[in-house]
């Protein structure tokens, strides 16, 4: 080999090596100082950017590690390491306080939670994620809870206007589905229940009743199925216009019928729709709505006064103005004709 070839080949082999060895000389170069990697992980632990508390922790590890003896980095790592294990603790702590938040659906007392936890950003997401998968899942129930309320408020107003289908309509979802409200929607899908049934039985017993000619009682219970509404009161009304309007007697029949059954208040309306129809027994009708309100005065302990008062008048119209009527005395109590027959 000429000397002129080996001069060449030691040349471009000298070349090589050069360019293998520059990257690792420029990084040595450019290297950071020990005080220079202190000086950032003070940096990075004033930081609030998520991870960068653990990251200065990292770098005092090493710095005490690569220069063992040293106070300033012993301390700082002591310092750096324990601020990571309180934010870890914290984390978890604080996460936990907001699952058990939204598993009790507390939703505002979990975002709560949620909103304390996201500045610590340590570099485990893990308690942050299944805090915020519980929120979500808290806040999407709450929603549905909302909603399903909405539509039970909604479902009571329908039903108390006689809706009962629109009301079903809202109530059956809720009553079929998972939601915290579902028993209260069952509650109130009874109720409307219920309450049909007590229509059709009222319907049956009016055409008992009519059938015993017995119609003005008959029509009460129709009118107060019609009164609400229900799926029943076209029945009740068309049973109504079967039976056609009440007559008078029909109305003071009906006012007796009551007396005697204790229901006095009503009995004492319809004597007086009866002695407003002038009716062919005002005497009887008169008599017995004085009697109704001395019985109610006496009931009361004798301290409603009015009752006394208004019995005192009917009593008085009918022994001036029918002066041959006898009243009935089997059945009144002695107190009452006592009244009767006082000036």
């Amino acid at each position: 080999m000429s000397c002129s070839n080996k001069f060449w080949r030691f040349l471009l082999a000298g070349s090589i090596a050069y360019a293998v060895l520059l990257p690792l000389l420029d990084q040595r170069c450019v290297a950071q100082s020990p005080d220079e990697r202190w000086q950032k992980a003070v940096s990075l632990f004033n930081s609030t950017a998520p991870g960068s508390v653990e990251d200065a922790c990292d770098i005092m590890k090493q710095l005490v590690q690569e220069y063992p003896g040293s106070q300033d980095y012993e301390t700082s790592q002591r310092t750096f390491c324990r601020q990571v294990k309180l934010m870890i603790e914290s984390e978890k702590r604080v996460a936990e306080e907001g699952l058990q938040f939204a598993r009790a659906g507390n939703c505002s007392g979990a975002r709560s939670a949620y909103e304390r936890i996201l500045p610590l950003g340590t570099r485990d997401p893990r308690y942050r994620d299944q805090l915020k998968a519980e929120l979500a899942s808290c806040e999407t129930k709450a929603s549905a809870t909302s909603a399903d309320k909405s539509h039970i408020n909604q479902a009571r107003q329908l039903f108390q206007n006689g809706k009962d289908s629109e009301a079903r309509a809202l109530l059956q979802p809720v009553a079929s589905g998972n939601g915290g409200l579902a028993q209260e929607a069952k509650q109130v899908l009874a109720s409307i229940e219920h309450v049909e049934a007590k229509d059709r039985e009222s319907i049956d017993e009016a055409r008992k009743l009519a059938a015993q000619d017995k119609k003005a009682k008959a029509r009460d219970l129709l009118r107060n199925v019609v009164r609400r509404g229900g799926p029943e009161s076209a029945d009740a009304r068309q049973l109504l216009d079967h039976m056609g309007s009440a007559t008078s007697d029909d109305v003071l029949r009906a006012a007796l019928t009551e007396y005697f059954e204790g229901n006095l208040a009503k009995a004492e309306d319809d004597f007086t729709t009866y002695i407003g129809s002038n009716g062919d027994h005002q005497a009887l009708a008169c008599f017995f709505r004085g009697v109704t309100r001395a019985s109610r005065y006496y009931l009361s302990g004798e301290t409603d006064t009015q009752q006394k008062t208004n019995a005192l008048t009917d009593f008085r119209a009918v022994k001036q103005k029918y002066k041959d009527f006898h009243p009935p005395t089997r059945y009144i109590s002695p107190k009452i004709l006592d009244l009767y027959s006082s000036r």
